[in-house]
């Protein structure tokens, strides 16, 4: 055996800081964000339905900005997620980027309205100048970046709408031209600041809208042109010693001049030349482009020469319009411009460029206006555009790029977290709910007909391939064109389907309100328990719910198979006896419910009482024996439950509340349900005016699927969707002498080195302290299963004696390893991994040893040297 001296031990982990298994506040930052409303989510066996009659896109959310590949359009998803607004940016020069608007966040973590990412594609956490509104432009000279907005301070200092900022030291200039409106523009000339914007003094002197200052003491100049109305751009042309201008005014420099003009440097008077948008356009952005300028905005015309919101102008002469033609639509605004090489972005509210389909962003030919094959496709606005050569940054008000269209249903699958690929028309009609089993998908709803195939309220597909199924069985009304029919609810159990709705008919045989078919073949079962009078649907079933081999039905009804039930009912799922379980419910229906356990929660409209029970506030427990209230009685305030959902550990209610008991909720409350106490769980979404109103709920055993009325989740948009993991990672493992101990759960399986150690299904493990390996252990607590990262244990050993010490430097390293040993006598070096796999055998030649270890993988590493019968390890990092 070898001889250790000073042996010492040594756990790495890759993650420390993790709470143990439970159910997050904070939502999941890589779901789905959707276009418009969900007003419905149903889950079943792994896969999520999100549905709304508004529902048009869905897409991985972006942020309010992202990178594009300036030749591909490719999305750089490395990049961190922006929150907020986007305004303005400009290329740091070093591959990152200067970004200003009304930001929130990155990657959830709290900003303020100026951020820089660096080059590496982080944060960087040193620049903080966190103006205390609005940065709607950017200019960087050198090391000077300027800024001009509608903010009051920087830094916590007081700048009045513009500011300057040393990026070398992060540090807020002393230039402080204190505006006394908007600033929408700067350029820099040499040792001049020229401005624009809304202002009428700066730089201590009357200025109305334009201005020079000086560049080191921030007072304007002598210079002094008047423009009547808002600067929004202006682009300096040295060679001809003028200044060109554009945005929503009358006149300029002493002249009518129609949101373009070109004013003398040296007199502030306008030029001959007036190329202007005839009194009826706004000018965004202006760019000079060798003796052309680019012109973008909302306009209609320029000089007369129809041209639809983006132009080319001579600089010299008169101004005239270059037969240049992006082709854009009509009403389409043009945000911002930006050249690389010969092609011109273009960002703004536009859906067509040269009779083509283009989305708010667009590349051109700056010389033939032809449209390039390059497209991103954000789902709304783009307000900010810059480019660095290889990228394209884009910054507005939209939330996903290369969205996916959808008709009012997203389907997820929770394993890939992915969209089905696939999609289908519904011809007007409406999904309510869906089960899943197997492969075969089976939707239920109000619609007549999927794509060009007929199908009555009732269908089914092949998950992989999207394929319509020939499985159709119909649940219709009392004849041909009744058409408020629809299926509302479905439940699947063993070979049979069971649904309820508004329907008197299913195949042509009668079955109202609620019925079996087979899932094979689509054919009615005998089971029927008649769900009112079976002539009329002003009864109806809402919800259903399988538990053993009762089904539980609630909706809008006084009779089950001809016995008095008050909108709830139970029924045997084998014969379709109605069951004599018969809650009283004195009020106007039950729109949702979930058995679990010997409980029935409920949630509807019954103000008066419930199973002999005051329920005020739409929810209530009902004993699944007795029919009678259960004792759980939380108190709602300010608002009712809307919706409910449940796994096997936790019960979910949603509504308009902003509390339960004591206990601030945004809308959503859990509650444990073998206990039934309310959970200290508390979501982070934010309200919308008038408070919360979260519509639908759907959960699985490790996920909640929210959508309603909100505005934010956490520090990031995320409008009527959001959800949430139920199941967190598995906390630190901690070494107390030889045992390594997991948090608690209610079983456990130990790993070593990948392979499950037979026997060790304890929350402890004695582990062996003279062997390295690397340790994992999968934890199942309340429905969730979550293996623990993998934790390293690397046996260490130094010689005791210092002249024998051996050094390893750099550590941690990217390529290359230097061994020093303390004398030259012969020696054997191995370089080993935390399996005890000799990677690296080298004999050192002398007392400075380099070793190439750029191509192992990142992780720690073992250095023994060994001397005759003794040997030194020591640890090192390869990065």
């Amino acid at each position: 055996m070898q001889k250790l001296y000073g042996l010492a031990f040594t756990l790495l982990a890759s993650a420390l800081y993790f709470n143990a298994i439970g159910q997050s506040n904070d939502h999941r930052l890589d779901a789905y964000t959707v276009q418009y409303g969900v007003d419905r989510i149903a889950h079943s066996n792994g896969y999520t339905l999100l549905m709304g009659s508004s529902i048009q896109q869905a897409g991985k959310y972006t942020g309010c900005g992202v990178a594009l590949d300036a030749a591909t359009a490719a999305y750089d998803s490395d990049m961190p997620v922006i929150s907020g607004q986007i305004a303005a940016v400009v290329s740091d020069g070093q591959g990152g980027w200067y970004i200003g608007g009304y930001l929130n966040a990155v990657d959830n973590q709290p900003v303020g309205n100026l951020i820089h990412i660096k080059s590496d594609k982080t944060l960087d956490t040193n620049f903080t100048p966190k103006p205390d509104a609005y940065v709607g432009t950017l200019t960087l000279e050198g090391t000077t970046l300027y800024l001009g907005g509608n903010f009051s301070q920087v830094y916590g200092q007081n700048r009045s709408y513009i500011a300057a900022i040393n990026i070398s030291t992060g540090t807020l200039l002393s230039w402080a031209p204190d505006a006394n409106s908007f600033v929408h523009a700067i350029q820099v000339v040499g040792t001049t600041v020229y401005v624009g914007g809304e202002f009428t003094s700066i730089g201590g002197q009357s200025r109305t809208r334009l201005a020079a200052l000086d560049a080191t003491t921030g007072l304007a100049s002598a210079w002094n042109p008047s423009v009547d109305y808002i600067v929004m751009s202006i682009a300096v042309q040295t060679s001809s010693n003028t200044i060109f201008i554009g945005g929503f005014f009358d006149t300029a420099g002493g002249q009518v001049r129609n949101g373009l003009a070109q004013l003398s440097l040296s007199t502030g008077l306008a030029t001959g030349w007036a190329a202007d948008t005839n009194g009826t356009g706004y000018i965004y952005k202006i760019l000079l482009s060798g003796t052309n300028l680019f012109v973008a905005g909302s306009f209609s015309t320029v000089d007369g020469v129809a041209r639809n919101s983006v132009a080319l102008i001579g600089t010299t002469g008169t101004g005239n319009v270059a037969s240049w033609d992006a082709q854009l639509n009509t009403n389409a605004y043009v945000y911002n411009i930006a050249i690389n090489g010969t092609t011109l972005y273009l960002a703004g509210s536009f859906y067509q460029v040269n009779l083509v389909n283009r989305t708010s962003i667009a590349a051109v030919n700056t010389t033939s206006a032809a449209l390039l094959n390059w497209s991103a496709s954000p789902n709304s606005d783009v307000m900010g555009l810059a480019t660095n050569g290889s990228s394209v940054f884009i910054g507005g008000y939209f939330s996903m790029v290369n969205p996916l269209t959808r008709n009012d249903f997203i389907l997820l699958n929770e394993s890939t977290n992915e969209i089905w690929p696939f999609t289908f028309g519904l011809n007007g009609g409406e999904i309510y709910t869906m089960q899943v089993q197997g492969n075969t998908l089976y939707i239920g709803g109000a619609f007549s007909a999927i794509d060009r195939s007929a199908r009555k309220n009732l269908a089914a597909f092949d998950i992989p391939t999207g394929k319509l199924l020939s499985w159709a069985p119909t649940a219709n009304g009392t004849t041909a064109t009744f058409d408020n029919t629809v299926v509302r609810s479905m439940k699947i159990k063993d070979n049979t389907l069971y649904f309820g709705g508004v329907f008197l008919n299913v195949n042509g045989v009668a079955r109202p309100n609620l019925a079996a078919v087979d899932l094979t073949s689509g054919k009615e079962t005998t089971w029927n328990p008649v769900v009112g009078d079976g002539k009329t649907t002003s009864q109806y079933v809402n919800s259903i719910d399988i538990k053993d081999n009762t089904l539980y039905a609630g909706g809008v009804f006084s009779l089950v198979g001809g016995q008095s039930r008050t909108h709830l009912a139970a029924v045997d799922t084998e014969t379709g006896t109605v069951l004599s379980w018969a809650p009283d419910v004195a009020g106007s229906g039950i729109n949702k419910l979930v058995a679990r356990g010997s409980t029935v929660y409920v949630t509807g409209d019954f103000p008066k009482s419930i199973g002999g029970a005051y329920r005020p506030y739409s929810i209530a427990a009902l004993d699944a024996t007795s029919a009678q209230a259960t004792a759980w009685n939380p108190l709602f305030l300010h608002g009712r439950v809307i919706d409910i959902a449940a796994n096997d550990y936790t019960l979910f209610a949603s509504g308009n509340f902003d509390s339960v008991g004591v206990q601030s909720q945004n809308g959503v409350v859990s509650f444990d349900l073998s206990t039934t106490n309310q959970k200290s769980w508390n979501p982070d979404l934010t309200s919308g005016e008038g408070g919360y109103y979260i519509y639908a709920l759907a959960a699985s055993a490790r996920r909640l699927y929210v959508g309603g009325e909100f505005y934010y989740a956490g520090n990031e948009p995320r409008d009527n969707y959001a959800e949430y993991d139920l199941c967190l990672p598995v906390g630190a493992l901690t070494l107390n002498g030889s045992t390594l101990s997991a948090p608690a759960g209610t079983s456990y399986q130990w790993y070593l080195n990948g392979e499950a150690i037979q026997g060790a299904t304890s929350q402890s493990l004695d582990i062996n302290l003279l062997e390295n390996g690397i340790y994992s252990v999968v934890v199942t607590s309340t429905g969730c299963e979550e293996r623990s990262d993998d934790f390293a244990y690397l046996i260490t050993g130094n010689e005791s004696s210092p002249d024998r010490d051996v050094i390893l430097y750099p550590n941690p390293t990217a390529a290359e390893l230097v061994v020093t040993i303390p004398n030259t006598q012969p020696a054997t070096i191995r370089i080993v991994d935390v399996m005890g796999r000799t990677l690296r055998t080298a004999i050192a030649s002398g007392t400075s040893n380099h070793m190439n270890v750029s191509d192992l993988q990142a992780g720690a590493y073992l250095v023994k040297v060994q001397y005759g019968h003794i040997e030194s390890t020591k640890k090192f990092i390869k990065k």
